[in-house]
């Protein structure tokens, strides 16, 4: 069985772990190398050096993309951007369709309308929280809802949604677990602040 290069874009950066996850988990090709970029709008995490295999590249999702990444991708993953694109979210999907080759998949991880069941009193707090930052960015919780249409008007087939109820804190039975949930929320509650700031 000959294993062809693949290639794979991560927007929003989080020091790119998924997409190492996703790359440990393919066959080598049989010639050439898998190719991966990770996006973010701010370079602070990126690694110093890049590789043959791992590229990192400084991206705005509402802005244009590389032209040379037209049809590139093999696999485009998003997550939480789309929360911040405001007004412009359905534009932003248009443009990351854009750099979907023919036969790829496009991903797409953001919170729903419904995310605060039974997500505890903290949390449900933290998440009103995301909702009043997101306003004023002119965005808002659940925009994900809307994606899938929006792919099947681009002309996307097989187009799939699945809810997951992430536990966070003591909802979450793994201890380990319940401090990186709490941590991540952190994280991500202080980047919807930021953004907001510079609106």
């Amino acid at each position: 069985m000959r294993h062809f290069p693949a290639t794979a874009i991560r927007l929003t950066i989080e020091t790119c772990v998924w997409l190492r996850d996703f790359a440990s988990s393919l066959a080598s090709p049989s010639s050439g190398n898998h190719k991966f970029v990770c996006t973010d709008i701010n370079p602070a995490d990126f690694p110093k050096t890049s590789s043959a295999t791992f590229e990192y590249h400084m991206q705005d999702v509402k802005k244009a993309w590389p032209q040379e990444w037209k049809q590139y991708f093999d696999l485009v993953h998003q997550r939480l951007a789309l929360s911040a694109a405001g007004p412009e979210a359905k534009e932003v999907v248009t443009s990351l369709a854009d750099l979907v080759k023919p036969g790829g998949w496009i991903m797409f991880e953001d919170p729903t309308a419904s995310v605060k069941h039974e997500t505890g009193p903290t949390w449900a707090k933290a998440l009103t929280i995301m909702e009043d930052l997101m306003a004023v960015m002119g965005s808002r919780v659940g925009v994900i809802d809307e994606v899938p249409e929006w792919l099947k008007e681009l002309g996307f087939i097989n187009v799939q949604e699945k809810v997951f109820m992430t536990k966070y804190g003591a909802l979450n039975e793994n201890e380990k677990l319940a401090k990186k949930g709490v941590a991540h929320a952190r994280t991500t509650l202080m980047g919807f602040r930021s953004a907001a700031k510079s609106k």
